[in-house]
């Protein structure tokens, strides 16, 4: 919900899980802004949080602050005018370009097995930039430069797999961070039985989780059976997959016409490839060659 101007005095009332879909903050979130920062005082009727328009609305500031880089300690000290300033234009990190980002930090931590500074400079970089920075500026070149060292082999399984443990545990970051009470749309996401590839799918969730969407990230090398067991219990809206390893191709294309025919023909199934010419022949799927793509179809679940 966007706010134009200041809002009008008004009676409504919010309670906590209605506040958190409009603010597009979770409800552990909410609580602990309140308790730690008092960031709003809602009123409270039979020890229930109601929230006002105008809590809706400093909490919304609040969040656009924090997504711009200021810590929430920072900008709860700010009046709702000071905050409305922190969203004109600047030249932020934001905008920098990936080879400005400090990319190389990271690299070179995981090279010397360092996981802490590794982690703690993405989540540095996760408190910087949106979602979609993230994932366009700092996730997508680090998984092209983990692949050309894999290639070069001046990387070990062993980093790779540390690789794979940092994007999870900022995934994670990202959910408790951004997660609503009510998505527009649950996306479950996996790869396929031996499709051994996470870095795709990671940076998948962490695209469609940062964009407010409910996510079930189930891994990689998932059985036909237990991804359409999955998707029924889940209630995805949509199936999300990555296909890297497409050798065999009538294997993969049997494979995802049995879940095609095995989910709800509501639920959408998404196949993302590796490489983009990846040709898959399969009725009633949506080929994604590219992240660019994939944003694009959030962006239509999300309006």
């Amino acid at each position: 919900m966007v706010f134009v101007g200041k809002p009008k005095n008004s009676a409504s009332l919010y309670p906590i899980r209605a506040a958190a879909r409009l603010t597009k903050l979770s409800i552990d979130t909410l609580r602990a802004w309140e308790r730690r920062y008092k960031a709003v005082e809602p009123s409270r009727q039979k020890g229930l949080r109601f929230y006002s328009d105008r809590d809706i609305y400093r909490l919304t500031l609040l969040r656009a602050a924090v997504q711009r880089g200021y810590s929430i300690g920072q900008a709860a000290r700010l009046s709702n005018k000071e905050l409305s300033r922190l969203s004109e234009p600047d030249i932020s990190t934001r905008n920098k370009a990936p080879e400005e980002l400090p990319i190389e930090t990271i690299l070179a931590a995981i090279d010397e097995f360092e996981y802490l500074k590794a982690d703690r400079e993405l989540a540095r970089l996760a408190a910087l930039l949106s979602p979609q920075d993230l994932i366009f500026n700092v996730a997508l070149p680090l998984m092209r430069l983990v692949g050309e060292r894999w290639h070069e082999q001046r990387l070990r399984i062993a980093q790779e797999h540390l690789m794979s443990q940092l994007l999870s545990s900022l995934l994670s970051s990202i959910m408790r961070t951004y997660a609503t009470a009510d998505p527009a749309a649950v996306f479950m996401i996996a790869t396929l039985s031996d499709d051994h590839h996470d870095f795709g799918i990671l940076a998948a969730a962490i695209l469609a989780a940062g964009m407010g969407f409910g996510v079930v990230h189930l891994g990689p090398n998932l059985p036909v059976k237990e991804i359409v067991y999955a998707a029924k219990r889940s209630n995805a809206d949509v199936v999300l997959l990555s296909v890297t390893n497409a050798q065999d191709r009538i294997l993969r294309e049997q494979q995802l016409r049995s879940i095609r025919s095995g989910i709800s023909q509501e639920t959408a199934l998404w196949v993302g490839v590796n490489p983009a010419d990846t040709v898959l022949n399969v009725t009633g799927i949506r080929i994604l060659r590219s992240f660019t793509e994939l944003e694009r179809e959030l962006h239509g679940i999300g309006k």
